[in-house]
């Protein structure tokens, strides 16, 4: 019985009655969702637990723009859908049209932190969106896309005529104390980790100029950031996930995928200084075959 469960994997097929009417130039999965965006400006959504019931929604774009990023939530219930030129719509799984985001224009998202901890079927929590000019903001969409509001954090570019665009985040609460999260940010040559405690106040009772989001307490000291040397190039693959990537319990693990090797390691939320939070990193360099 052992050997049979260790010759079962961790993957199984599944064959999809897919054709496609353009090339693909995205995919994402969670819970069960499978989103791919096209070439020719078309988001498809397929539940893999009934792959017949596929849907195509257009994206509205000018002659020659492109749908340039997706973020889906873990629970595969909100899709942010970033244009090439600046424009930004969400879409949720309810949803057969996409909503165009005004407050959001004029950036490329690059990267979503989501929230696990106040995420709900129809809104988001608080969030964290960070830029292809390395901008961090902090925003909440509620009711399926009504912008609660949009308040710039940081920015990781010290010179914005070469800006390192962000192209990885990761929110989380932290394990002690009560109230404190933290903020993972990759660039392709850098990992910032930001901690601090947050106020939990509802932004529904804030007025427009009280709209200065939860997360800027994480902001407050200088960062303390860990690097690659040398710097690689920022055209190449990147990413960071953490483990676990679902539920309420902090990380404890990280990749951080960058253009030279993976750098990986364990996580501790519960240490006082966010720099010391990964641990035992070690940079698992390609090989070539």
């Amino acid at each position: 019985m052992e050997e049979e469960k260790k010759d079962e994997g961790i993957f199984t097929k599944q064959k999809i009655n897919f054709h496609p009417k353009s090339e693909i130039t995205s995919l994402l999965a969670c819970n069960n969702l499978l989103v791919r965006a096209l070439k020719n400006g078309v988001v498809m959504r397929i539940p893999l637990q009934q792959p017949d019931k596929q849907t195509e929604i257009d994206v509205p774009h000018s002659s020659g723009d492109r749908i340039a990023h997706l973020h889906l939530d873990p629970t595969g219930k909100h899709l942010l859908i970033s244009m090439a030129r600046g424009d930004v719509f969400y879409l949720h799984a309810s949803m057969s049209k996409v909503k165009a985001l005004p407050k959001l224009k004029g950036n490329v998202i690059t990267a979503v932190g989501w929230n696990q901890q106040f995420g709900k079927d129809m809104d988001t929590g608080f969030i964290v969106v960070g830029t292809s000019k390395g901008l961090l903001f902090e925003t909440e969409l509620v009711q399926a896309g009504q912008v609660q509001y949009w308040k710039q954090l940081y920015s990781v570019s010290d010179d914005p005529s070469q800006p390192q665009p962000i192209v990885g985040l990761e929110l989380h609460r932290c394990s002690t104390p009560p109230n404190r999260w933290c903020l993972f940010v990759a660039t392709p040559g850098t990992l910032y980790p930001f901690a601090g405690t947050v106020s939990l106040q509802s932004t529904s009772t804030w007025t427009t100029t009280e709209h200065s989001g939860h997360l800027l307490p994480l902001f407050l000291a200088d960062a303390r950031i860990h690097t690659l040397d040398p710097v690689p190039p920022t055209n190449g693959p990147t990413g960071l996930k953490v483990y676990p990537m679902f539920g309420d319990d902090p990380p404890t693990r990280f990749a951080w995928v960058t253009a030279v090797g993976v750098k990986y390691g364990r996580m501790d939320t519960s240490a006082a200084d966010a720099f010391r939070m990964t641990v035992d990193d070690e940079l698992l360099t390609y090989g070539l075959l």
